[in-house]
């Protein structure tokens, strides 16, 4: 039977990153209390129905569905299902609506670049959100291209959400080696996170907790949105059989 974790939610935009945030939930058998689904159209998938992909070299394959949309995955398994009235998570019915959900703490897989405001922040909930870099080292959008052409490595930050972007008290973090063969946006960087999520998800279910969280600003740098050239040479890092 799965595991219910009473005292969190999850809030999910019509995205891969939700997909593959249900799926990994669903996978593990640790389940949200409730599901808030932020209204919108579900992206179109045209690949493989399935990836499975060694993450981090133990031997242990993830799956990957990216056709199958988080109201797929979690619709038949959670019954407290919500769909919100607005996709902007500061609208302040829609932060009604969030803090009015079961529990204290948010899975947060929003849409990206929305920076939560001063009145969901402080509406009760804290947020857990899982960032695609290694902070602090790696903050920012597209992070993990930069990560790819400095150490031949992806990231994912398990932190909680506050007023700076991606600085708030860090859960757990993990490098990774860089996935071959596959779209980084749509399913490496996804699939990542959601291996970081089911991890941070298995400690509070096995120990009744969250780990103890922790600040770190060494080094801290935060990465705009790449340019072309720095990306075609990024992603040269997860093609099949290259390594240069």
């Amino acid at each position: 039977m799965p595991t219910i974790l009473a005292d969190v939610a999850f809030l999910a935009a019509p995205t891969f990153r939700s997909r593959a945030y249900a799926q990994a939930m669903s996978a593990s058998a640790i389940l949200p209390a409730a599901v808030l689904f932020l209204p919108g159209d579900d992206p179109v998938w045209r690949g493989p129905d399935e990836v499975s992909l060694d993450l981090v070299g133990d031997g242990h394959v993830s799956v990957f569905h990216p056709a199958e949309t988080a109201w797929e995955t979690l619709g038949p398994l959670v019954a407290d299902r919500r769909t919100l009235a607005d996709a902007d998570v500061n609208n302040p019915d829609i932060v009604a609506a969030i803090a009015d959900a079961p529990g204290d703490t948010i899975v947060y897989s929003g849409l990206g670049g929305v920076i939560l405001g001063k009145a969901l922040l402080g509406c009760g909930k804290r947020f857990l959100h899982i960032h695609g870099g290694y902070a602090p080292r790696y903050r920012g959008s597209t992070a993990f291209y930069y990560s790819l052409l400095r150490e031949r490595s992806m990231g994912a930050t398990a932190l909680w959400l506050g007023n700076r972007i991606d600085a708030g008290p860090v859960l757990a973090r993990r490098r990774y080696p860089p996935p071959k063969g596959v779209d980084i946006d749509r399913v490496g960087d996804p699939m990542i996170r959601a291996h970081l999520l089911s991890e941070v998800l298995r400690g509070r279910r096995d120990t009744g907790a969250f780990a103890d969280a922790f600040r770190d600003d060494a080094g801290a740098t935060t990465y705009h949105v790449i340019h072309p050239v720095l990306k075609h040479l990024a992603l040269r890092r997860t093609a099949p059989g290259l390594d240069q």
